[in-house]
């Protein structure tokens, strides 16, 4: 049974399905506006449900005490039948998770500006006493024109899972220390996960991972992330730090506020020199504690009982010191004068010898120069077993011989790499062999870029480029996306498939596998309504789509919408405007097969979809075409028919 209103709200579609509900895009008749109605079936929690809709209903007042530009408005809440909905702003753009999924990394500047919005929306909360506890990538929603809105306020601490008390609220990588050890929270909790968020955007990998839920809660709560600058070297040192105090275990030790969180971003060049300015370098702090008392001298001034200055060097006692300093210096120079004098004399007679023995054969010379990474052997860390050097992988033959000469160790790199999780296969410039799994350490890499695909059971392909310099070790670190079973299915059958807008080659019903996060389906079959839903798909969920395609039905095209005005003219709303003509005009349109009651010029309203349209006057060629419609402008159609 398809769902057509919830109180007074008229269901347009689905827009997504999670454990607790459904959220559909709905319209308010009242004031036709259009809004997100998210609904919780309270009935599927047994006992709790009063518990349960007196804190959602709490949460829903919370939220909709927030008003901001970067957070999501709550218009209404209520209750009908055992079904909880709540009535949100209406936005249509992708979530950072869907951003990261694309691109990994983040440049600094687009860094910059969804932080500012993102620090912006959490102080805005925190002000109200308003702790979101659900902040990740999939909660924040980035628009077409670039601002940002914070999804979920009021609704995460009951819809991350209070099936029972005591129960830890939220998603686990993005989760405060002190929100798993179950304590109150203020603000500065949210701020911990945007600090998850901005590590992830600027490396490209989470900070805490783990083969399950309880390793992950335990590295958040006990273990140190790794430095951003070994997974990126080129990370500047000071963003280094502003990450690292963003995730600090204590929230006193933390950010106080998302505003200066970005003060520090903004400034982080600099962050490092006023961080370090501020701290007591170790060997100083040992030789305080470890210096022997001294007797003041007659320079030292006293207050009672604490000396306050330090004991004064006399010039005398200062001279000898600097003699043995400048006597050390002038050793220093005439040994190393001697060394360079030494060592030029033996390049230029090895030079010599060299030009009189035979040269090496040039096009050996060449395949070894053009091989991207040397003969050097890729072992990995203990207790895996060394692999076989790549040289080995790709050829039975060596690729150096006895003739070529050697080049020196100091022009080659290193490459550490790693997967979250562990265990993915590696191929390197398209060369690989079986024990090549992360993690391992590639040493004897040819300095440039190089191209690393990851492949491991039921996740996604990852492909990266790592830049590789002489005498440094390059880090790269890559998350798996989890692939989800997707079961879509349609009534009629056969309906073409598409995911997040490219069409696949399967029709329904089918089995597909769809990486985890937000994606949105939709399906085409000619002769019926285009039916669309977005979802959000999380690891160990088994999601299925599976709806009653609608007939089209171009009689009432103009007069079922709501619109008086489009329904005078046609197009608006859901409806993408259609116009055809034809020379000679006159010519009768025909729209999968069903007469349409104007002849050329007309204009169509059409909801999203496939259709094969026909055009055809007496004395004429018939036309026929398969059109594509989608939501957009108004789409053209101009032929010139043949006798």
């Amino acid at each position: 049974m398809v769902l057509e209103k919830i109180g007074r709200y008229e269901i347009v579609g689905q827009l997504g399905r999670g454990a607790m509900g459904v959220v559909y895009k709905a319209m308010d008749p009242m004031i036709g506006r259009t809004v997100a109605l998210k609904t919780m079936r309270l009935d599927a929690h047994g006992t709790e449900t009063s518990e349960l809709l007196q804190r959602f209903r709490n949460e829903a007042r919370l939220a909709g005490m927030l008003n901001h530009p970067n957070i999501v408005s709550i218009h209404d809440a209520d209750e009908i039948n055992g079904l909880f909905y709540m009535a949100m702003e209406y936005i249509e753009g992708k979530t950072l998770r869907q951003l990261l999924s694309e691109e990994h990394v983040l440049p600094m500047e687009q860094v910059l500006e969804l932080s500012r919005q993102i620090a912006a929306g959490l102080d805005a909360a925190s002000a109200e006493q308003v702790v979101h506890r659900d902040i990740k990538p999939a909660n924040i929603m980035i628009l077409r024109n670039g601002s940002l809105k914070i999804m979920d306020f009021g609704i995460a601490k009951a819809g991350g899972g209070v099936t029972s008390k005591g129960a830890v609220l939220g998603t686990p990588n993005y989760m405060s220390p002190e929100q798993i050890r179950g304590e109150l929270l203020d603000g500065r909790s949210d701020l911990f996960s945007f600090g998850v968020i901005l590590y992830e955007m600027v490396t490209g990998a989470r900070p805490f991972v783990g083969d399950n839920i309880t390793t992950i809660l335990h590295k958040i709560v006990h273990e140190e992330p790794i430095p951003p600058r070994q997974l990126n070297p080129a990370i500047h040192p000071g963003l280094d730090r502003v990450l690292l105090k963003a995730l600090a275990k204590s929230p006193q030790q933390r950010f106080q506020l998302g505003a200066e969180l970005v003060h520090a971003l903004e400034n982080y060049e600099s962050f490092e020199t006023e961080s370090a300015s501020t701290m007591i370098p170790p060997i100083a702090r040992q030789s305080a504690t470890t210096a022997p008392t001294t007797t003041a001298s007659p320079q030292q001034a006293t207050d009672g009982t604490r000396t306050i200055g330090a004991p004064a060097m006399s010039a005398v006692a200062m001279r000898k010191p600097l003699a043995l300093l400048a006597g050390f210096l002038v050793v220093v120079i005439v040994l190393a004068s001697g060394a360079f004098v030494y060592v030029r004399h033996k390049q230029t007679k090895q030079k010599g010898e060299q030009q009189s023995q035979p040269q090496p054969n040039r096009s050996e010379t060449a395949e070894k120069a053009s091989s991207p990474l040397l003969p050097q052997t890729i072992a990995p860390p203990a207790p895996l077993p060394s692999p076989t050097p790549l040289a080995e992988a790709s050829s039975s033959e060596p690729i150096s011989s006895s003739n070529e000469p050697e080049l020196p160790a100091t022009s080659l790199g290193e490459l550490v790499v790693s997967s979250d999780p562990d265990g993915a296969e590696v191929k390197i410039d398209g060369r690989g062999q079986s024990d090549w799994r992360t993690p391992f350490t590639a040493s004897g890499v040819s300095p440039g870029a190089h191209t690393l695909t990851f492949n491991k059971s039921g996740y996604a392909a990852e492909t990266r480029v790592v830049e590789v310099h002489a005498d440094q070790q390059a880090f790269l670190r890559v998350s798996m996306n989890v692939l989800v079973p997707t079961s879509i299915g349609s009534d009629p059958v056969g309906a073409a498939i598409l995911i997040d807008g490219k069409k696949i080659s399967q029709v329904t019903p089918a089995q597909v596998m769809l990486t985890r996060g937000a994606h949105s389906i939709a399906l085409r079959k000619t002769g019926f309504q285009e039916a669309v839903t977005n979802i959000d798909l999380h690891e160990g969920q088994v999601y299925s789509f599976a709806p009653t395609l609608k007939p089209l039905d171009l009689a009432k095209a103009k007069d079922t919408h709501p619109n008086f005005f489009s329904r005078l003219f046609g197009g608006g709303g859901d409806k993408v405007l259609v116009e055809i003509h034809t020379t000679p005009r006159g010519a009768e349109i025909l729209v999968n097969g069903q007469p349409y009651s104007q002849t050329t010029p007309a204009k169509i309203p059409l909801p999203p979809g496939e259709y094969q349209i026909t055009l055809q006057l007496q004395d004429y060629k018939p036309f026929q075409k398969t059109l594509i419609v989608e939501k957009g402008p108004t789409i053209q159609i101009e032929v010139t028919l043949h006798k």
